[in-house]
Formats: C-alpha cells, structure tokens, sequence
C-alpha cells in the first residue's frame, strides 16, 4: 500500500517536470562574438540557465557574479585566461565576488552556465561596477535579442 502511495505521489509531479528540447529554443546574441539559449530561469527564486556558444578567440567584459556559478564544458576550449584550460566535459564553479573574464580558444565553444543572483559587469581600468545585470535584465535582453532576428520568444519561465 505504501508503495503505491509513494509511485501516484511520483506519477503526479513528473507532470511538474520542466522538459525542454534545446533545439527548440532560439540563439540570441548576447555580445559580439558569443550568442545564448536561455534554457530555464526563475527570477523570483534568482537562477537562471544558459548555453553559451563563442567564437574563436572571444573575450568577455570583466565582471563577478554576486551569487554562485556553475559551468560545463559541452565543447571547445576556454578559461578565466589566455591559456583556455577548460575542456570538454570540464565543471568549473565561480566563487562570488570573484572579478574574471571569459577567455575562449581557438575554436567554437559551447558550455552551460547555471548563474544564482545577478552579474557586475566591471570597468577594466578602474575595476568600479558600470553595470548591474539581474536575471529579469538577463530575461529581457535576451527576449529582445530574439525578437529583434524575428525570432519566437521561447517559454523558458515554466
């Protein structure tokens, strides 16, 4: 009996379960060199998940995360520097507060990003924040990034 409970009570919430075919959801550009799939984000609960795919040789803005990030390396070559050490099925975490930059390597990378809490996108020179990147701005940008190739908005806010 008690088996039975636990199985309708599994049953049920698999109904919850957010599934997404990748393919379905659009690349938007997200700055020169490097677009993003959104592929799931709760901003009331301040996470966000994204594929990320470089061109050769991109470099990032500096910035830092306020919050925890969790990378994996899909394919490609990058680092935090020049010497792009992240490889292929490589997980790396993004201590917060930490300032860095997106190094990409000498080929096309992909790489899912789990971001918590929002983003400062830093001045090179002076090292001071010019800009504060939420997860609702992140949402937003890449909403108008798809509308603005004609693209469908796609429902990455289940």
């Amino acid at each position: 009996m008690k088996g039975s409970v636990i199985m309708s009570l599994i049953d049920e919430s698999l109904f919850e379960t957010l599934h997404l075919d990748p393919e379905t959801v659009p690349w938007a550009a997200m700055s020169p060199g490097m677009e993003q799939r959104i592929i799931h984000a709760r901003p009331d609960e301040g996470f966000l998940v994204n594929v990320i795919r470089a061109e050769p040789g991109v470099i990032s803005v500096l910035h830092r995360h306020l919050g925890p990030g969790h990378g994996y390396t899909i394919s490609g070559k990058w680092g935090h520097d020049p010497q792009c050490e992240y490889l292929p099925g490589h997980y790396i975490f993004e201590t917060p507060g930490v300032p860095h930059r997106f190094y990409n390597g000498s080929g096309v990378t992909e790489l899912i990003f789990v971001n918590h809490g929002p983003l400062e996108v830093l001045d090179q020179e002076s090292g001071e924040v010019i800009a504060l990147m939420t997860q609702e701005s992140m949402i937003e940008g890449y909403f108008t990034a798809c509308e603005s190739a004609g693209l469908p908005r796609p429902n990455i806010l289940t």
